[in-house]
């Protein structure tokens, strides 16, 4: 525990010039101490402590009445309202003409966040709001915004609704479909590509820092959404060529973000379907392609379908090329945020997976697992070749 406190106290020292709230916390990789330290702190905060200081009975009835607060701030990010406030202060009034809602109700969630620790109530001003500190993560523009991810789960709290249900039948192929609806509007795809966008920099930084690139000439991003680890790696390799791979409407949006990026000339937009085929060959190059990547694409799958993508990235891929996948750790004291993604992928029909269930998947593929590289963030890199 010394150790830990020690090590983040130093941490925080070394960044005493900046302000905790201003700095780009999902893009800087950590030292491997302070993120051991980070996990470490984050569990004993989280279970040690009220464990041993808060009466069981008083945190089931905090656990049970969690999901208020958390369905609230995904309210106020829908209509957002802290954006609306920004720097200023406003009334719920003038929030609710401008997205119109209802003054009285977003003001009596408001009063509710803010005993959360969350918006600030102005003194002797009815009903009238300014961000503070927790509430300011939800502004659109600050460098380490959560709106995305609070809007995000305003669909994942219909899926939960079937828990029940989930945990009585499994994920039948009925439910399968309605989640497809569920992220399948226009407004959905793009709020959970921003989503990802910005909870995965962290893990994007690590992936750049802790995975040696360099024996590879090109790279394909399977399921790489606007291709956020493509920029990166192609930005710190310039003799890497690189092939985003998505369904065809994410590829439309991909190439707008890419519009301005000067590594354009180096990568190809391809879309289609993974469960169908795969590119072999890189369209600049005509060569076959020698590194297969994947960043949390199979945790969305059962083991079943997973298998069918895998069978047929082991298709594509040449006797000499490697395959990378990037997923959460599951290992014990890794990241305690995964068992969360794991429940997420419960109701979804997926899950996260081991090193040995992975070697499993391989198995059944025709790939053999070669080595696990465990990052300084929430994923692992499991790295596979043909057999």
């Amino acid at each position: 525990m010394l150790i830990a406190l020690v090590t983040l106290a130093v941490h925080r020292i070394q960044l005493h010039n900046e302000s905790i709230d201003q700095i780009d916390l999902f893009s800087r990789v950590p030292p491997w101490p302070v993120y051991t330290a980070l996990n470490w702190w984050t569990q004993f905060v989280e279970s040690t402590i009220p464990y041993y200081t808060i009466p069981p009975v008083i945190q089931m009835f905090k656990n049970n009445l969690s999901y208020h607060v958390s369905r609230s701030i995904a309210a106020v990010a829908k209509y957002n309202v802290a954006d609306h406030i920004g720097h200023e202060e406003m009334s719920t009034q003038q929030i609710a003409e401008k997205e119109g809602i209802d003054a009285d109700m977003l003001c009596r969630v408001l009063k509710f966040l803010e005993t959360k620790g969350i918006f600030a109530q102005v003194p002797q001003k009815k009903c009238t709001f300014r961000n503070n500190r927790m509430s300011s993560y939800l502004l659109e523009s600050h460098v380490n915004s959560v709106k995305f991810m609070a809007k995000e789960q305003l669909i994942e709290y219909k899926l939960f609704d079937n828990i029940d249900e989930i945990i009585r039948t499994g994920v039948t192929e009925s439910y399968r479909t309605a989640i497809s609806s569920a992220w399948g509007t226009d407004d959905a795809r793009i709020n959970f590509g921003k989503f990802m966008s910005k909870v995965t920099v962290m893990s994007i930084a690590s992936i750049v820092e802790e995975f040696d690139f360099t024996p590879y000439k090109s790279m394909i991003d399977i399921g790489g959404s606007v291709g956020q680890v493509l920029s990166r790696v192609l930005e710190r390799y310039p003799n890497m060529t690189g092939v985003l791979f998505d369904i065809p409407q994410v590829v439309q949006d991909a190439k707008q973000e890419w519009s301005q990026d000067h590594n354009l000339e180096r990568i190809s937009f391809v879309g289609g379907d993974f469960f169908e085929s795969i590119p072999s060959l890189d369209p600049i190059t005509m060569k076959p392609i020698d590194l297969y990547f994947m960043k949390m694409i199979l945790h969305d799958w059962s083991d079943q379908d997973a298998i069918k993508i895998l069978k047929q990235v082991r298709s594509a891929m040449s006797i000499n090329a490697t395959l990378v996948i990037a997923e959460a750790s599951l290992h014990e004291g890794h990241h305690v945020g995964n068992r969360h993604s794991d429940i997420v992928m419960t109701v979804i029909g997926g899950k996260e997976r081991d090193t040995e269930q992975f070697n499993e998947l391989f198995s059944a593929s025709g790939l053999k697992l070669e080595r696990v590289i465990h990052l300084r963030s929430p994923l692992m890199l499991t790295v596979a070749r043909p057999m």
